[in-house]
Formats: C-alpha cells, structure tokens, sequence
C-alpha cells in the first residue's frame, strides 16, 4: 500500500477549540466583566440551542457551556456550566427550555435568555472573593434521552412535536387543509408553492408565519 500523506491538511490551521456537532450554538459571550470570580473571567460562554439531528447518537445541547481561554486562544476543554433547560427530554419538539442568549450586568450576573417561553434567568455568584473553580455542572436529573428505543432513524426535525392539527382552522378551510399546509410549509410535503397553498384558502404576509 503506498504511503498516504497529510496534504492539505498539513497548511491549515487546527481548530481553535472543539465543540460537538450539531448542539447548535445561538451566542457567545466574552468574559470582560472584573466582577465574576476569577477563573471565569478569561475565557466565554456560549449558548447552545440544541440539537436535532445528531441519531444515532442522542440529541444534546440545551445547555451553556463555559470555554477557558488564554492569550487569545482556547486553553483547556470547555465544561458545562449550566444544563437542565430541556428536562427529561433533550428534543426540540420536547425541550421545556431552549438557551438562545447571553448578556452580563454590571454586578456580575449571568443573563441566560430562552426562546421556547420567553424566559430570562439571573445566574449569580454567592462565594466567598474568588473561590470559584471552573468545574462542570452535574448532570440534570430524570430519564435519560437517547436510549436506543428513543432514538429516530434519521433525527429528528427541528419543529417536532409541533401540534398544527390543534389549530383553529380560517374560515372556509379545514383542520386537514390547515395541517397539510403545515407540512408544506416545512418541506414535508410536496407541490408546496403559494398557488397551491392560495386554492386551500391560505393567505401570505411578511414574516415566517
């Protein structure tokens, strides 16, 4: 077998830090706030939606995770800072909580913001001076997702568990109509274009929705 060189790969640069694929990171912050302990204060937080296309693994993410850094560049592997957003189940469709951004105020909080019910959390620190040691956060309790009766085949899609047979159909269209032009909507059907969508009664504005 003839020998196999590195190519390419030899002149590019390595990655500056690693995360796993497909966690789906919405923000990052850079740490320049002197009021947080001190081993958190080089290095950043990053906001990871969650994934859900990573089967056969198990969907992760939906968490935030804190990446040391050092002249620039990442210095050790990145922990876990926060996790439990999503609950028992780490899917989209399921996930109680989303992480979706990050903002510090002037005394030192963490602001942790999540688009799945608008919530807002205040993460402060109540150690004595600059106790703090970066260590990963304990894993959340409750079922595990990802076992293998759980997983799909192929992930699973990012609007799962969505419930558009619940809604209220317009006048003149039916609860079928309505879901069919969901599934259209999302790629999930075929022949999705506005003239079919207009003879099923469905009127278009800006916007997604």
């Amino acid at each position: 077998m003839a020998a196999r060189g590195v190519g390419l790969c030899a002149k590019r640069s390595p990655p500056a830090a690693f995360f796993p694929a497909h966690w789906a990171p919405n923000d990052l912050l850079f740490v320049t706030n002197s009021k947080f302990p001190a081993a958190y204060r080089k290095g950043m937080f990053v906001a990871f939606h969650g994934s859900w296309n990573r089967a056969p693994a198990p969907q992760g993410g939906y968490n935030v995770v804190f990446q040391p850094m050092a002249h620039g560049k990442a210095s050790g592997n990145y922990v876990v800072f926060a996790d439990g957003f999503a609950g028992a189940v780490k899917e989209p469709g399921r996930a109680a909580f989303r992480p979706s951004g990050l903002a510090s105020g002037p005394d030192g909080s963490l602001y942790i913001s999540d688009d799945v019910h608008g919530r807002i959390w205040r993460v402060t620190y109540r150690g004595v001076g600059d106790a703090a040691k970066v260590i990963a956060a304990p894993a959340p309790k409750g079922p595990a997702a990802g076992s293998s009766s759980e997983l799909p085949p192929e992930g699973m899609h990012a609007d799962a568990g969505r419930q558009a047979a619940a809604l209220a159909p317009p006048p003149g269209a039916t609860k079928d109509q309505v879901a069919l032009g969901d599934r259209i909507f999302h790629g999930e059907a075929a022949n999705g274009n506005l003239r079919r969508m207009s003879r099923l009664g469905w009127t278009w504005q800006s916007g997604r929705r």
